[in-house]
């Protein structure tokens, strides 16, 4: 709605005025809310942790068989056990592992990196950089307890 003014035609370009500075906000307003919708789903270029925070510290130092004793019972002892071991291969406890790792190091290492024949865990998933990192300097560190 337009008013005229008989003394001051100022008073029709003033409202006109207005009306475009207020179709040139919302069309800024429309512009920032469709670039910030448009980068909330397409913004994160990575999907993993690692792209995204950057490579974590994986402590290799002074690696034990306590702080792996989990991961190997979860993972391991289970299909390896000492009465039916699966692939002949008997590894259930600290004293197995370490007997089978002074003949077989590489093959172990190797079923982890999922770069033998045998990938393990068998049908599962490959084990954690780092984890993979610790047991391989657990054995160079002679497989202390």
């Amino acid at each position: 709605e337009v008013y005229t003014n008989k003394h001051n035609k100022n008073c029709i370009v003033t409202l006109n005025m207005q009306g475009y500075r207020n179709k040139l906000l919302s069309s800024v307003c429309l512009i920032l809310v469709f670039s910030y919708t448009v980068s909330l789903t397409t913004g994160c270029e990575y999907d993993n942790e690692e792209d995204f925070y950057g490579k974590r510290f994986c402590d290799t130092n002074l690696v034990t068989y306590s702080a792996l004793e989990s991961r190997f019972e979860q993972q391991c002892f289970g299909c390896h056990m000492a009465d039916a071991p699966s692939g002949n291969v008997a590894i259930y406890d600290y004293n197995s592992l370490k007997a089978y790792l002074n003949i077989s190091k590489n093959t172990l290492l190797g079923s982890l990196n999922h770069t033998t024949a045998s990938p393990m865990p068998k049908g599962g998933q490959k084990w954690d950089e780092c984890d993979i990192k610790k047991v391989e300097a657990w054995i160079n560190q002679g497989m202390q307890p």
